[in-house]
């Protein structure tokens, strides 16, 4: 399982979601090289690192893809990797030209836990302040009304990520049922109705879709990458 929160080193600290951004970019270079050479157990595939220059200005980039591919080692995605240095002309105008040189990552990795590791990271990226009712999907800024059953609802899922929200929960949070009540066969469809209803509020205010809000008979579950901090500021409105 994806595991975002790096072990503490000398390398910066950075968001989690610099974290995922970095992590994705790392994954999703292996994993293209992977679709062209899927065949072979000592394989490695190659990742740029970039250049640890001090006066580079890509040198925090160096330094984030190399925590990305320990954070991956630790996970046992990469089972190992060596550094090599490479060099590359580039051409600075008609009579000159400069040499830049840089490091790749050669890896070698689990081809089954990169797959996992690709299907969690194309999750969306999930930021919600219960205290506020504001949030983003992926850094686009929504709101729900605070106390609201839309709000109380995406409050659980949120907490409880992954996990389904049973019928009878949604139901007494959204005043369907009270607390003391159990169900009644005679009102199925008028339940249903109501989940129904509400799932495509919550999907049309936060962007998501039915892959990640997902409503199984009545019980919804919230699929995606659970952020601490937002990505961009909410709309004030």
């Amino acid at each position: 399982m994806c595991q975002v929160g790096y072990d503490e080193n000398k390398l910066p600290k950075i968001t989690m979601d610099e974290a995922l951004t970095y992590l994705n970019e790392v994954v999703q270079k292996l994993y293209e090289q992977y679709g062209k050479y899927p065949v072979g157990d000592q394989i490695r595939y190659e990742v740029y690192i970039g250049s640890h220059d001090e006066n580079d200005l890509s040198t925090d980039a160096y330094d984030y893809r190399i925590k990305a591919l320990e954070q991956l080692k630790n996970e046992g995605v990469v089972l190992d990797y060596v550094l090599e240095n490479r060099s590359e002309e580039v051409q600075k105008s008609q009579y000159f030209s400069d040499v830049y040189e840089f490091k790749v990552a050669k890896c070698l990795v689990d081809k089954e836990k990169l797959k996992e590791h690709v299907r969690i990271l194309n999750q969306p990226r999930i930021y919600y302040d219960k205290e506020t009712a504001r949030g983003e999907v992926n850094g686009v800024s929504f709101r729900i009304k605070k106390g609201s059953p839309d709000d109380k609802v995406f409050v659980y899922l949120c907490e409880n990520i992954g996990k389904a929200m049973p019928r009878m929960d949604i139901l007494r949070v959204a005043k369907f049922y009270e607390t003391h009540e159990r169900p009644d066969k005679t009102r199925r469809n008028s339940e249903t109705y109501l989940i129904n209803e509400l799932a495509k509020a919550l999907r049309k205010k936060t962007g998501l879709t039915t892959n990640s809000l997902v409503n199984n008979n009545g019980e919804l579950t919230l699929k995606g990458i659970l952020l601490d901090l937002p990505q961009a500021t909410p709309n004030k409105t």
